[in-house]
């Protein structure tokens, strides 16, 4: 085998396996608007630096017939490929969303380890409607709300500052009859789309997409560290598309003065 044919074959199957993981990542794991909002394509990149970059430059470089330790070299550069996929496909996995809450006019994703420390019992909301659960956490009472303050400050680090993970007990179902309780905090975008021409061009994409006159309710979608607004359908309760634009200047329309 020359090297040239032994660095073809090295990427054909590197490509194989890498475009499996995103079918995986897209399809089952970060379905529909999770997949951009998660920020899943820079882990996949840096997955696809290591396991369709590196791996078969490394081949092209350590090949040669008849070379002493070749089965060794080609051994090492396998397993280290090996070993970064599986880790890169392990972090993927243990993120991806399994709830997802709405609080507040703010919709978050939650994780398997997040989910478990809020102690929310996930079947109550697994009910086949969305391809994420959806659940509403109503406003804090007084006394939660007293509560809150302390209980923050003892999430485990990287956990964002949010009353689903230590109220799971309270969450109610995210159906027709619960919808009203979310459409109270809709936001209104267009103070933000006034203030910044980069918004004001997304948002020209988004109707162009989905019509002027959608009927759509927006509000803003946290699953990772960057925030969106989210497009959800008041009638279905579905969240349709995400918008990266800011909710700085934005303002929920139940406290904008008449």
């Amino acid at each position: 085998m020359t090297k040239f044919r032994a660095f073809l074959v090295h990427f054909l199957l590197s490509t194989t396996i890498f475009v499996s993981v995103i079918l995986l990542v897209a399809f089952a794991w970060y379905p529909s608007i999770y997949l951009e909002a998660s920020g899943v394509w820079m882990a996949l990149r840096m997955v696809a630096l290591v396991d369709v970059g590196l791996g078969p430059l490394m081949t092209l470089i350590l090949f040669r017939k008849n070379k002493p330790g070749l089965k060794f070299d080609l051994s090492v550069v396998a397993c280290v490929q090996v070993i970064a996929l599986c880790y890169g496909v392990w972090v993927l996995y243990s993120q991806k969303p399994v709830l997802t809450v709405f609080h507040d006019g703010f919709y978050i994703c939650l994780d398997q380890s997040q989910v478990d420390y809020s102690g929310v019992k996930l079947d109550r909301f697994d009910d086949g409607r969305f391809v994420v659960p959806i659940a509403i956490l109503p406003k804090l009472s007084e006394q939660q709300s007293k509560e809150w303050h302390a209980r923050q400050a003892l999430l485990p680090e990287g956990y964002p500052k949010h009353p689903a993970f230590v109220y799971g007990e309270s969450l109610v179902e995210y159906n027709p009859a619960t919808l009203p309780m979310v459409l109270e905090d809709e936001w209104d975008l267009s103070r933000q789309l006034e203030l910044s021409a980069e918004d004001k061009a997304i948002w020209l994409e988004y109707q162009n997409e989905f019509g002027t006159d959608s009927g759509h309710a927006y509000f803003v979608f946290t699953c990772g560290k960057h925030q969106y607004m989210t497009v959800m359908n008041p009638k279905s309760g579905e969240l349709e598309a995400t918008l990266d634009i800011s909710f700085l200047n934005a303002r929920q329309k139940r406290l904008i003065k008449p």
